[in-house]
């Protein structure tokens, strides 16, 4: 039999963390709007506690500075993207094809929300010196799944011996910065195009 004040202190407590990830689920879309909206540049901290109508002590509270709100919307923002890469790495197919389906995935993903990829994009460049010190984001959740499938086609002897980090980096950094331009120059080729000349240059490159 469970005493009466253990089950009201654990209420209370399943209560407090249910209102605290509320305030930083409010927080996190604010951020969002924000950056969707009027951009990095304009990004600041007065701008989010305004639009999700709480204090800027509260705020605080809950994300000590811009840097940190920021890469936690980062992690939002990636983290589908990393479920879907990741039950791609569960399949039962070569590493090679499992490389092309995250090129469409990514492509599919950024461009759902190409603003907030732009404006996030242009944050990463201010978050690295933190995130690189951690790498606890979702996107770095994202290279070491790609780094995985890269060592599995070497360990299989389907890809050339190569640097799986450095290659998974300018693999992660072509098809992003392929994306931007896409967003920025609203280019006329179709997301086939791209993502099939990036493949083959991957392919020459890692294949045996």
């Amino acid at each position: 039999m469970i005493k009466r004040e253990n089950y009201t202190l654990k209420y209370k407590t399943t209560r407090h963390e249910k209102a605290e990830k509320a305030a930083r689920d409010r927080i996190q879309k604010s951020g969002i709007h924000i950056l969707k909206t009027i951009g990095l540049k304009c990004f600041t901290m007065a701008k989010v506690a305004e639009h999700a109508e709480i204090a800027k002590g509260s705020l605080y509270r809950h994300f000590s500075s811009k840097e940190e709100l920021l890469l936690s919307i980062l992690d939002c923002y990636y983290e589908p993207l990393n479920q879907i890469i990741f039950d791609i790495y569960k399949k039962d197919i070569e590493p090679l094809e499992k490389i092309r389906q995250y090129l469409i995935a990514s492509f599919k993903h950024c461009e759902y929300a190409p603003e907030l990829f732009c404006e996030l994009h242009g944050a990463f460049g201010q978050l690295t010196e933190i995130d690189l010190k951690t790498r606890r984001s979702t996107y770095w959740d994202v290279i070491r799944v790609i780094i995985k499938t890269l060592e599995d086609g070497i360990q299989s002897k389907q890809f050339r011996p190569l640097n799986a980090e450095l290659t998974a980096y300018y693999l992660t950094d072509a098809t992003e910065g392929s994306i931007v331009r896409r967003i920025l120059t609203r280019c006329t080729h179709s997301p086939e195009e791209e993502i099939r000349e990036i493949f083959a240059l991957v392919e020459n490159g890692i294949s045996k």
